[in-house]
């Protein structure tokens, strides 16, 4: 052995007498679990809101949605009747005559221009929208601040 590992096997037993620690029995096992136990309690515990504003607001955000839901089962169950009916098309009976509106129709050329116009437009808006959650976006965005 070297000296330095003497020193450090001197310091070990050393400390070692200074710290006397209990034994572990029973007793120490039963307060942990006990321990545990009361935690698993309290986060079982229902937590009840003191707010009655809070307790309103999502009572109504439960009906606005039982509603949405019960208008998007009625209008799928709707629309699904009709297909499966052999209807041609799927078309709202409206108590009211409607007048109809001509559709401008705009010719090759004009379509094509716009096309060609509005398509990198687009493109350009979508790449900077999606490049807007990346850390350079962030960092651009930080620049402008």
């Amino acid at each position: 052995m070297s000296g330095k590992e003497q020193i450090e096997a001197r310091l070990d037993r050393s400390l070692g007498n200074q710290i006397k620690l209990p034994p572990l029995d029973g007793r120490f096992n039963a307060a942990v679990w006990a321990r545990i136990e009361a935690a698993e309690a309290k986060s079982r515990a229902p937590v009840l809101v003191d707010n009655p504003r809070a307790v309103r607001t999502a009572r109504l955000i439960f009906l606005c949605n039982v509603f949405g839901v019960g208008v998007a089962v009625a209008l799928t169950a709707w629309v699904a009747m009709q297909w499966f009916a052999g209807a041609p098309d799927v078309s709202l009976p409206l108590p009211v005559n409607l007048p109809t509106v001509p559709v401008p129709t705009l010719s090759e050329e004009t379509t094509n221009r716009y096309i060609a116009f509005v398509g990198p437009v687009f493109s350009a808006a979508v790449i900077v929208f999606g490049l807007s959650f990346t850390s350079l976006g962030h960092r651009v965005h930080a620049s402008f601040r």
